[in-house]
């Protein structure tokens, strides 16, 4: 049983996640939150099949599917209405160096949308809300888990996301991206987060501009932190120490004496993060 940092324990638990009973118990993606009264919105980017909604045993009928099938990554905005949480496992394309040691064998198979299937013996079915394949660009899986999120936000929901994986699954290139120099908005390799406040304060001006009469004052600061070895680590101000997770009825969970910076722009987000 992996043991679960004080902090990491603290996030884990205002957003539902328990712990499971025992080693043999499956880990549920889908925290118990409410649907009518959360305010919290939740994207979990996987590149593990150990963290599937369900798991079926190689017994159910699998459908064969041709190795280079491609599966279409649906947009759905209407989804993030009724989940308040949504797991999407991505499948990176094999390294050069992979090919050359293993050739083109893959340790799983995209069988639909929603499914994929380890290789192994026997054979292990996992069904997640969404399966985004090797050829699905950075714009489009954009498209499908950043865009209605920051949507939901300016509607006043809170939205959290994170990218799970081992060493080398992909996570840095999901979220970040090509991100040197600051925000790239035409590049391809362009990540998530700088599509994400691309989009985020673009969405404000628009906001401003078509409410001009109701003089709306939008105010955005960020905070970089990081867990590690059961410490947190103020990432803008790193003479910060023992820094401490508090609960609050109207803050919810945050780090006491946290530092936050004001940011007007996508390129103040990112000069921060690249720093």
């Amino acid at each position: 049983m992996p043991i679960i940092s004080e902090a990491a324990s603290a996030f884990r638990s205002r957003f539902g996640f328990h712990k499971p009973s025992s080693d043999s118990e499956i880990v549920r993606s889908s925290p118990a939150i409410p649907k009518s009264s959360s305010k919290e919105n939740f994207f979990r980017s996987d590149s593990s099949s150990s963290s599937s909604l369900n798991f079926e045993s190689e017994s159910n009928e699998i459908v064969p599917r041709s190795l280079n099938q491609s599966f279409e990554l649906e947009e759905d905005p209407s989804f993030w209405k009724d989940h308040n949480v949504q797991v999407i496992i991505r499948i990176r394309p094999l390294s050069n160096y992979e090919i050359s040691i293993q050739g083109n064998n893959k340790c799983v198979r995209q069988d639909s949308s929603q499914t994929i299937t380890w290789n192994g013996h026997p054979e292990s079915r996992f069904t997640f809300d969404q399966v985004a394949d090797e050829n699905v660009t950075q714009e489009k899986l954009f498209h499908v888990a950043g865009l209605p999120m920051v949507e939901n936000c300016m509607g006043g929901y809170n939205s959290c996301m994170f990218a799970y994986g081992q060493t080398g699954s992909g996570k840095t290139h999901t979220m970040l991206g090509d991100i040197e120099g600051g925000t790239r908005r035409h590049s391809v390799n362009c990540g998530m987060t700088p599509r994400v406040f691309e989009h985020l304060f673009s969405r404000i001006q628009k906001e401003k501009e078509s409410r001009r009469d109701e003089k709306l004052k939008f105010t955005c600061k960020c905070s970089f932190l990081e867990i590690y070895n059961e410490q947190i680590l103020d990432l803008l101000d790193p003479s910060s120490l023992n820094l401490q997770i508090r609960e609050d009825a109207k803050k919810g969970v945050y780090v006491e004496n946290l530092k936050e910076l004001e940011v007007t722009n996508a390129r103040d987000v990112m000069q921060q993060l690249i720093q």
